[in-house]
């Protein structure tokens, strides 16, 4: 999933004298072969329906790009729209009674890599909230995005080992 939601169309094949990594050594595709089967993966991921889609982009697609005035990172407008949709979806109906704003910041915590996690007292303070509210929103959010997840996970598993695109180690 890695592979197709960060597949770059400006891929290229190794030159030997430049990359020394021997093929077939899980790096990945490039070129057509590339672009054909990250294809083929999205394909099948858009069939899984929005809500599902939206999580396996949020956790597999590229999040951050650098700022284009100065050396910080910012979230990519793609991954900003499907949090938005995530937020929208499931974090509101899992927990109605959070600022949208603050459900938006407790989204984004979610999909983040840890390094990249703002607190909870961070979000709290930027969303004028107390750190247990918080946290009790988080919770009710995590658990209902998880769930999303595994569904979608699960979904796309089955249907990449039918087409034949992943093996069956069952």
């Amino acid at each position: 999933m890695v592979f197709a939601y960060r597949f770059a169309g400006q891929q290229h094949a190794r030159a030997p004298s430049i990359d020394p990594t021997p093929m077939g050594s899980g790096k990945g595709l490039a070129g057509l072969d590339g672009a054909g089967e990250s294809a083929a993966i999205l394909r099948k991921a858009g069939s899984l329906g929005k809500v599902r889609e939206a999580a396996l982009r949020a956790r597999f697609g590229e999040q951050m790009t650098k700022c284009p005035c100065c050396p910080n990172s910012m979230p990519i407008d793609e991954w900003l729209g499907v949090l938005t949709l995530l937020t929208t979806e499931v974090a509101m109906v899992a927990a109605p009674k959070c600022h949208p704003r603050l459900a938006m910041a407790l989204v984004m915590r979610h999909f983040l890599p840890k390094g990249g996690k703002a607190t909870f007292e961070t979000i709290a303070k930027n969303h004028s909230s107390s750190v247990d509210q918080a946290r009790r929103h988080s919770q009710k959010i995590v658990e209902a995005l998880k769930k999303v997840e595994a569904e979608a996970h699960d979904e796309m598993s089955t249907m990449l080992i039918c087409a034949g695109l992943l093996p069956n180690c069952c």
